[in-house]
C-alpha cells in the first residue's frame, strides 16, 4: 500500500518507520527543514524517553483509550524498538534515557532507520488540506505544488500540538481533522508554569527547594504534587508545578477569568504545622541569644527566611528569647502554606505538551478515525497528555507503532 505520514517528530517516524518495515510505500511529510526537532529538546537535551513507573495514571484523557494503547504496544515493546534501532537505555532513578544521554542519538538512529528503510521525507512541505476522493484515496494538499503523486491508501497524521511552538509546533492538524469531520477538544498548555501576581516573586526568583504545592480553585482543592519548587520572577516553576497546571489552563479557560485559582507552597512538607512550632521552640531555648533572622538557618534559604519573618511581622533583628510561642506558630503555618495567587500559565511557548487535542471517541481502538476511512492519529494530536517523566514521548513512540500497524492491515 502506498501510506502517507504527515509530521516527522516522534510519532511520525515511529510510524513511518513500521509502515516501512511492513512493505509499503511510505512517504513522511514534515513542514519544519528537519524532522524530530521538538524530539532534540526533550529532557533538557538528555531525552528522557520512558519510565520505569508504568502506572496509566501517569496519563490524563479516557482511561479505557489509554489502555487499549498500552494493550496493544506496551512500555516494553516501545523500548524493544528503540532497542532494535539502536539505543541501550540507561535507568536514573526510574527515568529511562538513552545511555549517552543525548536525544540526537535518539533521533539519528530514528533518521538512520528512515532512510534504511526506504522511506521517502520530504521536508518544507506544509500541508493545507486533505480530501477525501471518490476511491477512498487520500489525497494531501501542500502550499507549495508538488509535482509527486500526494495520493494515498492510508494517511497517518502525528501533526503534534500547539506546544512548544519554537520547534515547529504550530497545531496546523487541528484544522486539517477538522476539516474531515473531527471535534477538537480545546488545546491548552500543559507541563508549564504558573504565573503569579504575588508581591515576594521577585525577592525569591532563582531559589529552588523541595516542598510541597497545591493548588485551590477558590477554596476547594484541585490538585497537589511534592518535589523539588523552582522559584521565577512571575512566578512558580518546577516538575511539581508542571504537573498542576494543565489544571489550572482547564480552569481559566472555563471560567474565563472568573473565580480566583491560588497555590499554597509547603516549604517543609515533612513536618506538621505542630511538629515545626515544637523545632522552632526548641531552636529557642538552645539559642536564645540568636536573632531571628538566623533562626531558619539551615531549613530555608536566607531570602525565604527573612520573608517568612516578614509576613508574621517578626523583625528580623529581635532576640529568638523575644519570640513568643504564639509567634512560632504563625511563622510555622506561613512555612507551611505559603500562598501564591495564580494569574495564568506559561502558554504554549513555555509549554512541553498540550491537554485537549482530538477527540478520543472519534478514533477507533486502532487509532483509525471513525468518520474517515483509512485515517489514523498519533502522538499528541490525539488528546491524551502524560506527566513528567517521559511518559509523553512514550505515548508518542507507541502510538505512532500502533498507527503504522494498523495503517498496514489490510481491510
Amino acid at each position: 500500500m502506498k501510506i502517507g505520514i504527515i509530521g516527522a517528530g516522534a510519532s511520525g517516524l515511529c510510524a513511518a518507520v513500521t509502515c516501512a518495515r511492513c512493505g509499503n510505500e511510505v512517504t513522511l511529510i514534515e513542514h519544519g527543514e528537519r524532522a524530530g526537532r521538538k524530539l532534540l529538546s526533550t529532557g533538557n537535551g538528555k531525552c528522557n524517553l520512558s519510565n520505569t513507573d508504568r502506572s496509566l495514571s501517569h496519563y490524563h484523557g479516557d482511561p479505557a483509550f489509554i489502555k487499549n494503547v498500552y494493550d496493544r504496544v506496551s512500555f516494553d515493546s516501545v523500548i524493544s524498538f528503540l532497542t532494535g534501532l539502536g539505543i541501550f537505555t540507561r535507568n536514573r532513578n526510574g527515568y529511562l534515557y538513552p545511555y549517552s544521554e543525548q536525544a540526537s542519538a535518539v533521533l539519528d538512529v530514528l533518521r538512520f532507520a528512515v532512510r534504511d528503510t526506504g522511506v521517502k521525507l520530504c521536508t518544507c512541505e506544509h500541508v493545507c488540506g486533505i480530501t477525501v476522493e471518490g476511491s477512498g484515496r487520500l489525497s494531501v494538499h501542500t502550499e507549495k505544488p508538488s509535482e509527486t503523486d500526494r495520493s494515498f491508501d492510508r494517511l497517518i497524521l502525528c501533526t503534534g500540538s500547539r506546544a512548544a511552538p519554537v520547534t515547529g509546533s504550530d497545531g496546523s492538524g487541528y484544522e486539517l481533522a477538522r476539516k474531515l469531520g473531527h471535534s477538537i477538544k480545546e488545546p491548552l498548555p500543559a507541563l508549564t508554569y504558573l504565573r503569579s501576581d504575588a508581591p515576594y516573586c521577585r525577592e525569591l526568583k532563582g531559589i529552588r527547594l523541595s516542598g510541597r504545592v497545591t493548588v485551590f480553585f477558590d477554596k476547594e482543592m484541585a490538585g497537589t504534587e511534592e518535589g523539588e519548587l523552582q522559584f521565577t520572577e512571575t512566578g512558580i516553576s518546577g516538575i511539581p508545578v508542571f504537573q498542576l497546571s494543565h489544571l489550572v489552563s482547564e480552569r481559566l479557560f472555563e471560567k474565563k477569568g472568573r473565580g480566583r485559582i491560588s497555590a499554597s507552597i509547603d516549604l517543609l512538607p515533612f513536618m506538621s504545622v505542630n511538629e515545626l512550632a515544637s523545632f522552632l521552640k526548641d531552636r529557642k531555648e538552645r539559642w536564645p541569644m540568636r536573632s531571628a533572622g538566623e533562626l531558619l538557618t539551615g531549613l530555608l534559604p536566607k531570602n525565604m527566611s527573612f520573608l517568612m519573618n516578614r509576613l508574621c511581622g517578626i523583625k528580623n533583628s529581635l532576640r529568638v528569647s523575644e519570640l513568643s510561642d504564639e509567634q512560632l506558630l504563625k511563622l510555622s503555618e506561613s512555612i507551611k502554606g505559603l500562598s501564591f495567587n495564580i494569574t495564568g500559565t506559561g502558554g504554549f511557548d513555555r509549554a512541553q505538551v498540550c491537554a485537549g487535542g482530538v477527540r478520543t471517541e472519534e478514533i477507533t481502538d486502532r487509532l483509525e478515525s471513525e468518520l474517515v476511512k483509512g485515517l489514523y492519529f498519533a502522538g499528541e494530536i490525539i488528546d491524551v497528555h502524560g506527566d513528567c517523566g517521559g511518559y509523553n514521548l512514550t505515548w508518542a513512540f507507541a502510538t505512532g507503532i500502533l498507527a503504522g500497524i494498523s495503517a498496514s492491515e489490510e481491510y
